[in-house]
């Protein structure tokens, strides 16, 4: 992973980048079919890595920032017995004084692999130290849903979401249903192809009703983990601000969770020499 805090155009940004081939926690165990003969399992599953290499330390590359953009690179070499070694990018801009841009890119630099990266940015629209986000609206262009497992791992299944808890299609509040589910939202939705803008599909609107604040994403991935801070438990942050369950949301851009075990699903495999590319525009206004 990459962690840097920059200034960009007097605007703060934190970076937080999850350079994982696949999300932590959301792909089953079992076999890679990539690998031969090697047992996989993710980083969270207490298994041992590779045993026949020994994965050597990832090496980050800073990118010099501009007034309006920064950028690091990073090489994964052979972790958790994911085959081959990746080099990824991700540069941040500021496409204008209202936006946020982050586009990664990822090259398998000599073996087939699958990459899904996401960023996992914590948004509370009404400020960090406001409370919970129940109270905020959101809607979710996706009809459909991939289910999961006890252990949170999707089950290959494609499920519409019409008349259930997960019906984000028109706007409503977060904390509305949140109490048919056992935790909390943490699901990705396949979006839907509507409306789009330079390559990019809207993905999603939330808006905080005190502030009157309004965050628009825009992505080109098939995929969004809407994840509502169920597991956030007396963290301590800025200012000294403690924050508890559901003092923010995340919205992660993707491709599928489990896709390498789930032939049905959009492939996550990339060759050597392919570039994966993931974009995402944060556009923020008021209401």
């Amino acid at each position: 992973m990459v962690e840097e805090s920059v200034r960009l155009s007097s605007v703060r940004v934190h970076k937080f980048i999850r350079i994982g081939r696949e999300k932590t926690g959301k792909l089953g165990r079992g076999w890679l079919g990539l690998l031969e003969n090697v047992p996989w399992a993710p980083p969270s599953s207490g298994l041992p890595r590779n045993p026949a290499r020994s994965p050597r330390q990832s090496r980050g590359i800073p990118c010099g920032p501009s007034d309006d953009q920064v950028s690091a690179s990073i090489e994964v070499e052979f972790e958790y017995c994911y085959p081959g070694d990746l080099s990824v990018t991700a540069k941040y801009s500021l496409p204008s004084s209202t936006s946020l841009k982050l586009e990664m890119e990822a090259v398998p630099l000599n073996k087939a692999t699958p990459v899904n990266l996401a960023q996992h940015t914590y948004w509370n629209l009404a400020g960090h130290n406001s409370g919970n986000i129940l109270d905020h609206t959101i809607q979710i262009r996706a009809s459909h849903l991939t289910p999961v497992d006890k252990n949170l791992i999707p089950t290959g299944e494609i499920m519409p979401v019409s008349g259930t808890c997960f019906d984000f299609t028109t706007e409503k509040k977060i904390g509305s249903r949140i109490h048919e589910l056992q935790v909390g939202y943490d699901h990705n939705y396949v979006l839907d192809c509507g409306e789009e803008r330079s390559g990019l599909k809207h993905a999603a609107k939330v808006k905080d009703p005190s502030s009157s604040r309004v965050l628009d994403l825009w992505t080109d991935a098939p995929g969004m983990q809407f994840y509502t801070g169920n597991y956030v438990d007396g963290i301590v942050g800025k200012g000294s601000a403690v924050y508890g369950k559901h003092a923010a949301l995340c919205l992660e851009t993707q491709g599928f969770p489990n896709a390498i075990n789930q032939p049905n699903f959009p492939s996550v495999v990339v060759q050597p020499g392919e570039k994966h590319k993931h974009t995402m525009l944060f556009e923020f206004s008021t209401d």
